[in-house]
């Protein structure tokens, strides 16, 4: 069968089984769970992928709502992945659309299934379940992408796009002993703001006061202060760790106080986005009739886990538009996610998915 034939297919299957998609959208927004609690959600999308004829890993060592579906009939052609995110808050909802984004997510790889049985696709097919805040690094350093030919990690947003660009970033935790610790504190902040205009452009150093007294009566003998770094390039950011260093030595020195410098995360890295898979969303982005803009450092960007795993497996972080002009992570955001734009969202997406998908199995 032709390419053309197999994706007229992948559209007449998407519209047949709308419903269905949207229902899983549905569920998931009408039951928003915090990162890492998200029973409901990963109990819904296990037992769909169940019936599917999806082989399940639900029971994740220190990974409870985690989970990997897998499925095959002649694993000699490419493994492809997809990842899946359903967390949200339950005090505000999916403020980031991860209800479109699951939905979208499932549709696809059901609906490829159905054509890899019908047509002897051969390759493997595997759809990741990832609990919110953490979850996509704790899937990579247990090795849980090991293997994949092309992981796939399409979001919600306000454009459609085949590239994505991310920041480097760490974390770090600093504590001031002694007499004067809350003055050292405060000129520590008061240095960063002042050495801001010396960071390279795109170099972000921003902080928060963790631990300043409890009582103005009281003499604080400890502070604590949490900053972050970020930064395009990586050596950019290791200029900005050194002038962070020098800002709280500089602190110190002025209060005569003791400090501690304590990273608390591991570095995030910037995205690299696999050429061949790029192309080949891209091309289906143009095939399905979808405006395309440009990723560029003037949009907002972003802090992503999904940047680690790109440096060591082949990856496409992109966005597909739910809506222009939507801020992302907003009450606006969330509500278009409800209505018929949701729906027209995860209808295309899964079409887009399914298509790329397809490609990278035949190419």
């Amino acid at each position: 069968m032709e390419i053309k034939d197999l994706k007229d297919k992948i559209i007449k299957l998407t519209d047949e089984r709308s419903d269905v998609f949207n229902n899983i959208s549905n569920y998931i927004f009408n039951n928003p769970e915090n990162p890492h609690r998200e029973y409901k959600s990963k109990e819904l999308l296990v037992n769909i992928l169940g019936h599917n004829k999806f082989k399940i890993n639900s029971h994740i060592e220190g990974i409870e709502t985690g989970f990997i579906g897998e499925f095959s009939i002649d694993v000699s052609g490419p493994t492809l992945g997809v990842i899946v995110e359903y967390w949200g808050s339950e005090k505000q909802g999916h403020l980031d659309g991860n209800n479109l984004q699951s939905a979208m997510g499932i549709g696809s790889v059901i609906i490829l299934k159905e054509l890899m049985e019908e047509f002897s696709i051969p390759g493997k097919l595997k759809i990741f379940g990832v609990p919110g805040k953490g979850g996509k690094l704790q899937f990579f350093n247990r090795g849980l992408f090991n293997g994949i030919d092309g992981l796939f990690y399409i979001k919600p947003g306000n454009i459609s796009t085949y590239s994505d660009i991310t920041y480097n970033s760490k974390n770090y935790e600093v504590f001031f002993t002694g007499k004067n610790s809350l003055n050292g504190i405060i000129q520590l902040f008061n240095g960063i703001n002042s050495i801001k205009e010396t960071l390279e452009p795109f170099t972000y150093i921003n902080g928060i006061i963790k631990e300043g007294g409890e009582n103005p009566e009281v003499q604080v003998l400890s502070t604590k202060a949490l900053f972050n770094i970020k930064a395009l390039g990586e050596e950019d950011l290791k200029n900005g760790y050194e002038k962070l260093y020098r800002c709280i030595e500089g602190s110190s020195l002025m209060v005569k106080n003791n400090f501690n410098l304590k990273e608390i995360s591991n570095e995030i890295k910037s995205v690299v986005i696999d050429n061949k898979l790029s192309e080949i969303f891209k091309f289906n982005l143009i095939y399905n009739h979808e405006q395309i803009i440009e990723r560029n450092i003037y949009q907002k960007i972003g802090i992503d886990e999904i940047g680690n795993i790109s440096r060591e497996i082949p990856v496409i972080s992109s966005y597909l538009k739910l809506k222009d002009k939507v801020l992302l992570h907003s009450e606006e955001f969330k509500k278009t996610s409800e209505g018929i734009e949701g729906e027209l969202f995860i209808n295309k997406g899964i079409k887009i998915l399914s298509m790329s998908l397809l490609d990278r199995f035949l190419n």
